[in-house]
């Protein structure tokens, strides 16, 4: 425990690892204030929601990291104690693990205002109602369809049926069917809490066997981890990434450890996570370690197992939900806003393309929000841990697996829109800790053990940085953003059943707030308005007495009845 409760020096020489992670992290933190400094200005660069969040929220914050690094050099010779905590973290992950789920559950009630803001949360919370009901899909009366769901959202979030008026996901239904049991109480809200506690876990399982004669690894992989910013987002939201980022840690288990059992929970873990929202993030995540595993020639038990654990979940969940969204549209494909994919070969071309100009712009930008959703330097700390553990096979994997994920994004043609950091890049996201944890625990090649105080005592003030000071910046800003959405909503009496209807072209963030649950339980109904009169005449036409309240700039209350 060399240099806990001392003060060591930040710099003892100019080549010390300490020096060189604060000379590379504060160089990467100027670079990204710098890239923000200035709006690009160029019309269909980005979708609104990325630009405005990255703008309004996300440049701040790189700004004041400049400082924050600044911070940390001043007060990392009094972070020597950050070594014990980390110790304790290592041995205890499941005392972490019930904080950190404790800690989250209370922001997404508080902070996050347990609602699914984005139409990706909407779409896999209303598909967990409809779960928990006991059904595949939800039924709107045909004519209220473009009324109760935004017309271009028809067939691309949510099938639909003009015949029957059925709606369901169009994602795949894994987080739908692990998000179920929570809609069952009313709490959709807790799932991720629940889910992040367990990514703290599974971060220590993995680091042990990734790295099993280095146990200091787990503790600092799992700090790096709870004090990331993006993690307490991703983990009080209703994204899909924090489960994929579970299941995809817990996948390759059976790979450092192979044997036909564990190959077999490997393959159903992997089953989940492919048809969890969709498989490309998962597919990516796997790609390096079945490629590795089948060119070792494994035993044929092992290959069998494997395949045995991945099929029977990928044919119900995948396959199944497939046949199943092609039963619920046929008949209406011609009608719809988004018709069904002609083929498989048609559903590629849509979802990839070759790399363009604004693309590029747009992976750039999610560099930035990589970083600025991180503890300072952990980008830095990771390719350390890396050039450390290199001849480490594992290491070699989870590299792979990372730079694979980022890098097959250039060739999707969109950003991702809503979400709390790099949103694409959350599946493979636990690589960064446990290479950083690797880095700053069994220290660098070839330097002499007196500079390891000094880095670790760096990589310390980091982490206590972001999570005394980037940890409450972030949340706050996700609350300030979501309460700001939520305010354009009309008030409408708690007492009284009654309809709003938002006037969702007034704001691009109008848009995802029609939401309802899917058997229509909720005491008022929003839906797509598009004027007085004309609101009026569809509650006429629908049968429902329903007397106006004054208009405000975003919609306007209609009450039921009497």
């Amino acid at each position: 425990m060399e240099g806990i409760g001392k003060r060591v020096p930040l710099v003892g020489n100019l080549s010390s690892p300490a020096t060189r992670l604060f000379v590379r992290t504060g160089a990467g933190a100027c670079i990204c204030a710098l890239l923000l400094a200035f709006d690009p200005h160029v019309p269909g660069l980005m979708s609104s929601f990325f630009f405005y969040l990255l703008y309004t929220y996300d440049r701040p914050v790189a700004e004041a990291s400049v400082l924050l690094i600044l911070l940390a050099a001043a007060i990392a010779p009094f972070c020597g104690r950050v070594s014990t905590v980390a110790a304790a973290c290592g041995r205890h992950p499941w005392r972490v693990a019930a904080v950190t789920g404790a800690v989250l559950a209370l922001a997404a009630r508080y902070v996050y205002h347990a609602h699914p803001l984005s139409m990706d949360e909407y779409t896999a919370w209303f598909q967990s109602r409809i779960f928990a009901s006991g059904a595949l899909s939800a039924h709107f009366p045909p004519s209220w369809l473009d009324r109760l769901i935004y017309q271009p959202f028809q067939n691309y979030f949510l099938v639909v049926s003009r015949a029957s008026g059925d709606v369901t996901s169009a994602y795949w239904p894994g987080f739908a069917l692990a998000m179920a049991p929570f809609s069952l109480i009313g709490a959709e809200w807790l799932c991720n809490p629940v889910l992040s506690a367990l990514t703290v876990v599974a971060i220590a399982r993995t680091c042990r066997l990734v790295f099993p004669e280095n146990e200091a690894v787990a503790g600092w992989a799992i700090l790096f981890t709870v004090a990331s910013p993006v993690f307490a987002g991703s983990g009080i939201s209703y994204f899909a990434m924090t489960g994929l980022l579970l299941a995809n840690l817990v996948f390759i288990w059976g790979f450092l450890q192979p044997t036909a059992r564990r190959l077999f929970v490997s393959g159903i873990v992997g089953s989940l996570a492919l048809t969890f929202h969709n498989p490309l993030p998962h597919t990516l995540f796997a790609l390096p370690w079945l490629i590795w595993f089948l060119g070792r020639r494994p035993p044929l038990r092992h290959a069998a197992a494997l395949i045995a654990g991945y099929a029977p979940l990928t044919l119900l969940l995948g396959l199944g939900w497939i046949l199943f969204k092609a039963h619920v549209v046929a008949g209406g494909a011609g009608q719809l806003a988004h018709a069904p994919s002609q083929g498989f070969l048609a559903l590629v071309a849509s979802v990839f393309s070759l790399p363009s100009a604004s693309i590029f712009v747009i992976r750039a930008a999610g560099v930035i929000k990589l970083w600025v959703w991180a503890v300072p330097g952990l980008l830095i700390l990771a390719c350390m841990g890396y050039a450390r553990w290199r001849e480490n096979r594992a290491v070699q994997l989870l590299a792979a697996s990372a730079l694979l994920t980022f890098f097959a994004y250039f060739f999707v043609p969109f950003d991702q829109g809503n979400g709390w950091g790099y949103r694409y890049f959350h599946p493979a996201w636990g690589v960064l800790p446990i290479l950083a944890g690797a880095a700053v625990a069994t220290g660098l090649r070839n330097d002499d053990g007196e500079a390891l105080p000094a880095f670790r005592n760096l990589a310390g003030a980091f982490i206590v940085c972001s999570l005394l000071i980037l940890v409450p910046w972030q949340l706050r800003n996700i609350e300030t953003h979501i309460s700001t959405q939520l305010a354009r909503i009309p008030d409408a009496p708690a007492n009284r059943r009654s309809i709003v209807f938002v006037f969702v072209d007034r704001n691009v963030f109008l848009n995802d707030l029609v939401q309802n649950d899917p058997l229509l339980r909720n005491r008022s109904i929003r839906m797509v308005g598009k004027g007085e009169q004309a609101d009026g005449e569809f509650l006429r036409s629908a049968h429902i007495a329903a007397t106006p309240l004054p208009a405000t700039e975003f919609g306007q209350v209609w009450l039921i009845g009497q």
